[in-house]
């Protein structure tokens, strides 16, 4: 169980067979097949539209999936249809990426995105625009009720109007944060967060 609530499903797996293959135990057959589905294959469709007070709208559609790859990896693939428009214009947006996660130990995990994103806008001669897409996001807890840390960088075009479709803005961003007990159940948090914007 400390295996599972670590998210090494196939060390748990492995643990959970082994206590089976000693003593058949309903109870434990049933977190074997919890973790097996956590070890399977995995594909979420998603879809999410959002409007602003200037009537521009946004609506995006896309897929991903991931599998594992090691006992304590997950690697997959990302993609991403962004419909973007006025009154009186529109673009498209898409992104391919692969998406990966790393849990090297039970208290640090490690998740990123690289990949392309494609801009096209419907003015007549405008030709696509390919931009970098990054993220990362590493996450470090001690055990217990210790302190915490989290990282956070983020590359990628700023997709809001059919204007930052034609003229691409690219975001550049890293943040992060820091929280330490102090006394009882009482914490204190600090974070912080650097932006560029820069034509793309």
């Amino acid at each position: 169980r400390a295996r599972q609530k670590a998210q090494r499903y196939p060390e748990a797996a492995d643990a959970y067979a082994q206590s089976l293959a000693i003593k058949q135990d309903d109870r434990t057959f049933g977190l074997l097949d919890g973790v097996l589905k956590e070890t399977a294959f995995f594909l979420i469709p998603y879809v999410g539209r959002g409007a602003d007070s200037d009537d521009n709208k946004v609506t995006r559609w896309g897929l991903e999936g991931d599998w594992q790859l090691t006992e304590r990896s997950r690697l997959g693939l990302h993609a991403e249809r962004s419909d973007v428009s006025d009154p009186f214009s529109s673009g498209t947006a898409d992104e391919f990426a692969f998406i990966a996660r790393w849990w090297p130990r039970s208290l640090l995990n490690l998740e990123g995105l690289a990949g392309v994103a494609q801009l096209q806008a419907d003015t007549p001669g405008q030709s696509v625009t390919n931009h970098p897409l990054a993220r990362l996001r590493l996450r470090w807890r001690s055990p217990g009720d210790g302190p915490g840390m989290e990282l956070r960088f983020t590359e990628q075009p700023l997709i809001a109007t059919p204007g930052l479709v034609a003229q691409p803005v690219e975001l550049t961003e890293v943040k992060g944060s820091v929280e330490v007990p102090l006394l009882g159940s009482l914490r204190a948090r600090a974070r912080w967060k650097v932006e560029n914007l820069a034509r793309g």
